[in-house]
């Protein structure tokens, strides 16, 4: 750990090394062109080059889309209805599950309202092939505001989900581990927990929690092994951060890199994580993304980042080793005005949305935009149809692709071979093979096992520069090996499954392979999981052809055991938050589901509570008796009881059967939960009906049990509400 003196001396030796050298050093500035690809739009905060080579796009104010980058033209997905946007809120960050072909799962972060109080919820869709659909909760209840709400997505090779949240102008939250404010959190991607999370606990919130110390990070890229983020500043101090494991940043103690009197105590007594960069005043530090592609060569291997309150491109030249920004490049400096996100294509092109109608812009003609950035050279080149050996194959099969080209491809050109749809369409081509050349040829492939039959076509895409070929002439493929799994709940290829605690559950793979592997060591096809964790299957046929499926196993604990609180034959089951179900002699009473429940027949009554994981627990049996049922018929075949709320008193009416007979009956007011509020006698005079009125005060808000016993043990039961 550093002293005071050591890190003071360092401030002087930074000093000095401004003072000598440039902040920038000087770079050929790239020649790019611009297009408006789409104008009109509301607000847009997330864009992300979807699976399909559309643009999937989130606007603040709930709606989810798809644009065509070639035409713009766009396609509406969900409109979530219960997004509130104020100031920065709303719909905000998105990611797309990667193997989005067998898990076509969308992630979204977002702001709502409960009672009158902004939070933000990270919800997963089911993309069905049109719209999203399937809306699964994956954590809620994150503190949100106005203004630094964070939420941009990424998800890791491991499969896991990072998601940044702000402080929500709660300062204390980004150093309280037991907060969700002002961090970085991971989640398994069924919304989990990962058991290797750095601060995990079972019950703390803590669990979810990757890093802390974060004001508001609204830029958030993987690549190259790391983790990037650009985090806002107060009034100075912008930040691009490495994010590691257990990483403190600071926030609000240190601003920027920690050079300032009154953050070296704190540096002094904490493990803390400066950053790569940081800017002396704010530019408002936004969508982060890394450049690999040589269509751009001046940005390649290159930080992008772009900024709302400076309007620009950042351009963020990395060291060998990506552990420090060597330099950096301004580029449209106000030209669009406020940008919040970026994205780029397979070919190299660059995508930018603008947020000039997010209440801090200056609102231009056709705002707000997505705007297409692309290298402008020249270049003139042509590939010619590709041709393959054979009309038909088999799964597995080699395959050479031919073709030629004309014009000057550049040195690290990439030439990618991309099959169709099982229709010859290539509006979600797959990429089947690669070759670094800059000149045409034969390339050497193989037919994917996994592809479905039907009759497929080739393209050849270059990278450097861009350019596509026309379409092969068909060819069949048959249907090869794919693992389906069925449970007892659903055929399903690659599961997600939750378990209770001590429950078990068995998935079988159908198909008839000759082999099978299970992680476990198994060689069955079937499998039975009662632990959490990851299981994958590789099935093999003959020919060679394997596949792999997994099934990822969670475990939820069962809520605690239920006490019924019994009073006659009306019974009153302890709280649950998921539900009850009653049963009669271990058999589910059908359309019995709530707290209460009052029995009209002999038998072993016992309830299930379920919490919010659909775990059930039982009670202890309770034995309902001949009499107490005989009791409870006479009193609701002979009798009636009315009870209705004045104001502050509850009127009561007794008639029918031998009501004028009576001359006493006992009354209780009771609980949900099994406790009574009210005891009274109610001497019967005169004939019927019998009337009486009995005072609430002192009586909360909620729902109650009138019960009132009658001479020879008939229990009649009505129910009231009290509303304050």
């Amino acid at each position: 750990m550093k002293s005071l003196m050591n890190i003071a001396g360092g401030m002087l030796s930074l000093l000095a090394l401004l003072l000598w050298f440039p902040a920038s050093p000087c770079h050929a500035q790239a020649n790019v062109s611009t297009r408006d690809v789409i104008t009109g739009l509301n607000t847009p905060w997330e864009i992300v080059w979807g699976p399909d080579n559309w643009i999937w796009m989130t606007e603040r104010s709930g709606v989810i889309s798809r644009v065509n980058p070639e035409t713009g033209e766009q396609v509406e997905l969900v409109k979530i209805n219960d997004v509130y946007q104020s100031g920065e809120s709303g719909l905000l960050g998105m990611a797309m599950h990667p193997n989005f072909a067998d898990s076509p799962f969308v992630y979204v972060a977002y702001t709502y309202l409960q009672q009158g109080d902004i939070y933000q919820k990270l919800v997963r869709y089911l993309y069905n092939g049109g719209t999203l659909v399937n809306a699964q909760i994956l954590l809620r209840g994150i503190p949100g505001n106005t203004t630094h709400d964070g939420s941009r997505i990424v998800i890791a090779p491991d499969r896991t989900l990072f998601m940044t949240t702000g402080d929500a102008q709660i300062q204390s939250a980004p150093q309280n581990r037991n907060s969700l404010n002002g961090k970085i959190l991971r989640l398994n991607l069924n919304g989990a927990v990962p058991f290797d999370n750095p601060f995990y606990s079972s019950t703390e919130l803590s669990r979810f929690v990757w890093s802390t110390g974060h004001r508001n990070a609204q830029g958030l890229w993987w690549t190259n092994g790391r983790l990037y983020a650009s985090e806002h500043g107060p009034n100075t101090d912008d930040e691009i951060n490495i994010i590691e494991r257990a990483g403190n940043y600071g926030w609000p103690h240190v601003r920027g890199f920690c050079d300032k009197p009154d953050e070296l105590q704190f540096c002094e007594d904490s493990i803390l994580v400066q950053p790569i960069h940081a800017w002396a005043t704010t530019v408002g530090v936004a969508g982060l993304d890394y450049y690999a592609s040589d269509s751009i060569p001046e940005w390649k291997n290159h930080l992008l980042a772009v900024t709302l309150k400076e309007s620009d491109v950042r351009v963020l030249e990395l060291s060998n080793d990506g552990t420090k920004i060597l330099s950096e490049q301004v580029y449209f400096d106000n030209t669009f005005g406020r940008l919040r996100d970026l994205c780029i294509a397979p070919d190299g092109r660059v995508f930018v949305c603008t947020s000039n109608r997010d209440g801090r812009g200056n609102v231009r003609q056709g705002d707000d935009r997505i705007v297409e950035i692309k290298g402008s050279g020249k270049l003139s080149v042509a590939i010619a149809k590709p041709t393959t050996d054979n009309a038909r194959y088999k799964a597995g099969e080699d395959m050479n692709v031919t073709f030629s080209v004309a014009g000057k491809f550049i040195e690290s050109n990439i030439f990618t071979v991309e099959i169709s749809d099982a229709k010859g369409e290539f509006a979600s081509p797959r990429v089947i093979e690669t070759a670094a050349q800059n000149i045409g040829g034969k390339i050497p492939t193989s037919v994917p096992c996994d592809l479905p039959q039907g009759n497929y076509r080739l393209r050849i895409v270059s990278s450097s520069p861009h350019a596509v070929s026309p379409p092969s002439e068909f060819f069949t493929v048959s249907e090869k090996l794919k693992i389906v799994f069925v449970s007892s709940e659903e055929m399903i290829r690659n599961a997600e499954t939750v378990l209770c605690e001590g429950e078990t559950k068995t998935f079988t793979a159908i198909g008839g392979h000759s082999q099978y592997q299970w992680s476990t060591g198994a060689t069955s096809p079937k499998i039975t999981i009662s632990k959490p964790g990851l299981y994958t299957l590789v099935a093999r046929e003959a020919g060679g052809c394997t596949d792999t499926a997994t099934i990822l196993a969670t475990v939820r604990p069962r809520p605690a055991k239920p006490t019924l609180t019994r009073n006659g034959n009306v019974m009153v089951a302890s709280g649950a938050n998921g539900g009850y179900q009653w049963l009669l002699n271990g058999e589910p009473i059908p359309a019995a589901i709530g707290q209460v429940y009052i029995a009209t027949r002999k038998g072993i009554y016992s309830v299930m509570v379920f919490n919010e994981f659909g775990c059930g627990t039982a009670s202890d049996p309770v034995q309902i008796l001949i009499n107490d049922v005989e009791s409870a018929s006479q009193g609701t075949d002979s009798y009636t009881l009315a009870a209705e709320r004045r104001g502050e008193e509850l009127l009561v009416t007794l008639r029918g059967g031998r009501a004028a007979d009576l001359q006493t009956a006992v009354g209780t007011i009771t609980s949900t939960d099994g406790r009574t509020l009210r005891s009274f006698a109610w001497p019967l005079q005169g004939g019927e009906p019998h009337v009486r009125s009995i005072q609430l005060g002192g009586i909360a808000s909620g729902r109650f049990f009138l019960a009132i016993r009658l001479e020879g043990g008939v229990i009649l039961t009505q129910p009231f509400t009290v509303e304050r």
